[in-house]
């Protein structure tokens, strides 16, 4: 999105505007306005905004096209006002859709209407830019687990009865009559193996 603000437009909305002003508190309050639109647009909208001023009273020795912070500065030098030069820039601009013209000028909101230019007035936009960014909805608590129900004394006792040999090695099962037993080594068990089959080529 692009910019176009008609300058004295806005300043006189923010009140930086009047007609007792000397040239040099003038030159301080267009400076403090610049810095205004910065600020209320961001350092990066701001290199995308046009500001039109009328020629009546351009700072002394400065061109007609100047950038500050990134803002480009027109001074309608050669036009017979701001109001020309920004019908001027609409019609030539190539995306017009893109544009969004700043001013309170019935005549400048009628020429970027008929470009299909976006229009915001100067009341607007400053009402807009005292009230910031909105402020971001807090995200809700994620649900709690639920806390386990205590046990109560003689379930308790119930489950520590259970488990109260769960600690203890188990113990091999004997069948009956197996108390003492022989149990032969693998030694043992060759051992046999081999007289079992001497006895067999005997026979």
């Amino acid at each position: 999105m692009h910019y176009l603000i008609d300058g004295y437009n806005l300043m006189h909305a923010k009140g930086l505007l009047s007609p007792r002003l000397r040239p040099a508190a003038l030159r301080r309050n267009r400076q403090q306005f610049l810095d205004a639109v910065v600020e209320a647009l961001g350092p990066f909208a701001a290199t995308r905004t046009t500001v039109v001023f009328d020629a009546a009273h351009p700072p002394a020795g400065r061109p007609d096209v100047s950038h500050y912070k990134g803002i480009r500065v027109i001074y309608a030098v050669g036009d017979e006002s701001a109001d020309a030069r920004i019908e001027a820039i609409l019609a030539d601009y190539p995306t017009p859709k893109g544009l969004t013209v700043i001013s309170s000028d019935r005549r400048v909101r009628q020429a970027a209407l008929r470009r299909k230019a976006k229009v915001i007035d100067s009341d607007s936009f400053w009402t807009a830019a005292l009230a910031g960014p909105p402020s971001p909805t807090p995200s809700p608590d994620p649900p709690q687990p639920e806390r386990p129900q205590s046990l109560s004394p003689r379930e308790t006792q119930h489950w520590l009865d259970i488990f109260a040999d769960a600690d203890q090695p188990a113990r091999s099962q004997e069948l009956p009559g197996d108390r003492g037993a022989w149990a032969p080594s693998d030694a043992e068990l060759a051992r046999i193996a081999r007289e079992v089959d001497a006895e067999d080529v005997e026979w």
